[in-house]
């Protein structure tokens, strides 16, 4: 917390370029990532390179750390499916002012929101769409799986995702992850007021 006020005094008073305010940037990006405490096994290293157009965060430039992967590629990083028919992903404003300036995305709506997608709709991005959930991006990000610095929502904030969306194409995916929170002996109580 002292680190953040710290971290907006300097910027107040336009050091932005000092070796000291990128150490201190350094100090609160690294912070971030050891507050996640995910096990992650080598299985779901594996996986990872099972999902299918993964690979498009890094082509147009997403920021990993504000973006989160959403919907079925977090099932098939956990093994739950055997594959992803395109990336979905959560992002900041800012992200996604620079998806909007690109030539490569078109817009889109859903769930009276404003998606950009790429043509092919091999990947789609939105700002808010967390807010459907009422949940902030900041607490889906904390309680996000870091995978090679891939931010995946975890399985129980995918569970209460499809829960609300309550769409008949996520029936089977709801299936299986009831199954594997079955199979790790955990409740759906357990996170219901997470």
């Amino acid at each position: 917390m002292l680190l953040e006020h710290y971290l907006k005094y300097l910027q107040e008073e336009n050091i932005l370029k000092t070796k000291f305010l990128q150490f201190f940037k350094y100090l609160q990006r690294n912070k971030t990532s050891k507050n996640i405490n995910i096990k992650i096994t080598s299985k779901e290293k594996i996986n990872l390179k099972k999902i299918r157009y993964l690979n498009l965060i890094n082509k147009f430039k997403i920021s990993k750390s504000d973006s989160l992967i959403m919907g079925s590629a977090v099932l098939v990083l956990h093994g739950l499916l055997k594959k992803n028919h395109d990336i979905d992903v959560a992002v900041t404003r800012q992200t996604l002012n620079k998806i909007r300036l690109s030539k490569k995305f078109v817009k889109d709506y859903k769930f009276d929101k404003v998606f950009y997608k790429t043509p092919n709709g091999q990947l789609e991005a939105a700002v808010g769409l967390y807010k459907i959930m009422n949940e902030t991006m900041d607490n889906l990000l904390k309680r996000s799986d870091n995978v090679d610095n891939y931010r995946f929502m975890s399985l129980s904030d995918t569970y209460k995702l499809y829960k609300f969306l309550d769409r008949p194409k996520d029936v089977e995916k709801l299936k299986a992850l009831k199954n594997y929170f079955k199979q790790k002996k955990v409740t759906l109580e357990d996170f219901k007021n997470e």
